[in-house]
């Protein structure tokens, strides 16, 4: 069960977290420190347990996402406009860059989201120590 002040406790850090991406939410360098930022929260939660702790985590991403990623549009076209993609420039141009900035965010949003959790196990892992890598 979460403490009574836990929703008050969440929604000022979200308020803060927001505050900071008032200037756009860059998907591709925002999020770590989004996860680093909803571990530290949860952490300081010190009445709950582990799963609980990633529950408000996730919960937390969650919300900041939903709050911040109308900001991301100028961020996910300028990765688009950096793809080298299939054909010649005009067409790249005048057919994929339109495409894929009318799409993108549609579907990094859900994917982002969807990634989390794994995320998240990756993190805590790797803060225990647990994380093997080249094994």
């Amino acid at each position: 069960m979460m403490p009574p002040d836990a929703e008050d406790r969440l929604d000022a850090a979200i308020a803060r977290v927001a505050s900071t991406l008032s200037d756009g939410f860059d998907p591709a360098n925002d999020v770590a420190i989004l996860i680093r930022e909803a571990v530290e929260i949860a952490e300081a939660f010190g009445d709950l347990d582990g799963t609980e702790k990633k529950a408000l985590a996730l919960a937390f991403l969650g919300r900041v996402i939903d709050e911040c990623f109308d900001s991301a549009t100028p961020a996910i076209e300028k990765m688009v406009e950096d793809l080298d993609l299939p054909g010649p420039e005009v067409l790249e141009r005048v057919v994929w860059d339109p495409l894929l900035k009318s799409i993108a965010p549609k579907l990094l949003r859900p994917a982002l989201k969807a990634s989390l959790p794994q995320l998240i196990d990756l993190v805590i892992d790797a803060s225990h120590s647990m994380l093997e890598v080249n094994r």
